[in-house]
């Protein structure tokens, strides 16, 4: 059961659409619709139905319906950068006028599509760093968007970790430095100086392959002061539901990003951005560009708003008592 609460910050993300109905149809190259093409750089499209929910509902508020004055075409290259550059240059072939990509993996395949057909990204965390563009304030060329940039969050995550089992002494981030390498640089300092503070030893774990979690979580486990920090990048996102319930399995306590890894996939909890409003709000960038104005000239806009999700079913199957003091911080806890 999910307990949901009332307040505006703490709306849950809608269920996804259902039905054959729920994607559109193909770009056309040419026609009277304007059109916008979204490269979905995580999950599958089973996983990341709720995004196209956000971006429907967003598109909705600023009067533009799919089918009648707007033709969205989303594709899904489930973390294959071959089929990411496949779809990339299909999206710019027929002439999509904005494009939209949902990682830096993904605008990444955009970019080397493209240097010309405005850009909006979204959940990209360091854009600066990833040459996306020249500064926050002023992109400077045909991408900008939503980026989820906040090194604190990662001190978040180890002080939320600690709170929910304080036995913890041992706090490993783990990620894959091919994908994750432009973005998790600014996570390392304050990861290190939170478990500091809370007198813990602080771990870099790399991963490159679906087979090296669980070593990692399995070494984990023989520790039982040991909990991990899972970056959610293109590695993880193919390998989603496999690298939750090993760490479950191995009843490791695993803080993740995105509080779906815990409402819909039982993950033992979450810290991150409200991805679903971001998905909304880009939608009123898709809509300034559609109505003429540059990407050059909007700045990037930075995350407002976070979530905390905890699953008591996984915690207790893990032994973990949640405390109160998680529970009363909680937007959604899963019963």
């Amino acid at each position: 059961m999910v307990r949901r609460f009332g307040s505006v910050r703490r709306r849950s993300v809608l269920a996804g659409l259902a039905g054959t109905g729920l994607f559109p149809k193909p770009l056309l190259a040419q026609g009277p619709l304007k059109s916008v093409g979204i490269l979905v750089g995580q999950g599958s499209e089973a996983q990341g139905k709720w995004r196209v929910d956000a971006f429907r509902r967003g598109l909705m508020k600023y009067g533009w319906t799919d089918g009648q004055n707007i033709r969205v075409e989303y594709r899904w290259p489930e973390g294959d950068p071959v089929a990411a550059k496949r779809h990339a240059e299909e999206l710019v072939a027929a002439r999509a006028d904005v494009l939209v990509g949902t990682n830096t993996f993904a605008i990444n395949a955009l970019r080397a599509a493209t240097n010309s057909i405005p850009i909006v990204f979204v959940n990209v965390t360091d854009p600066i760093a990833s040459g996306m563009v020249a500064s926050l304030a002023r992109p400077g060329a045909n991408i900008t968007g939503f980026t989820d940039m906040d090194p604190a969050i990662a001190g978040k995550w180890v002080e939320l970790l600690k709170m929910l089992v304080p036995p913890l002494d041992t706090v490993a981030m783990v990620y894959n430095p091919e994908s994750a390498a432009p973005f998790v640089g600014g996570y390392i300092q304050p990861f290190e100086y939170a478990a500091r503070k809370l007198d813990m030893r602080a771990r870099i774990e790399h991963v490159k392959a679906r087979e090296d979690y669980a070593p990692v979580l399995e070494a984990c486990a023989r520790d039982a002061g040991c909990g991990v920090i899972l970056i959610d990048d293109a590695l993880f996102a193919r390998n989603l539901e496999y690298i939750v319930a090993l760490a479950n399995k191995n009843k490791v306590p695993a803080m993740y990003t995105n509080q779906g890894y815990v409402t819909t996939y039982a993950g033992l909890i979450a810290y991150g951005i409200n991805l679903s409003d971001q998905y909304i709000q880009s939608a009123e960038y898709i809509d300034k560009i559609l109505q003429g104005e540059k990407p050059a000239d909007l700045p990037v806009q930075m995350p407002t708003t976070f979530r905390l999700a905890v699953n008591q079913k996984t915690a207790s199957a893990m032994g973990i008592g949640v405390p109160q003091a998680i529970l009363m911080l909680a937007d959604r806890v899963i019963e």
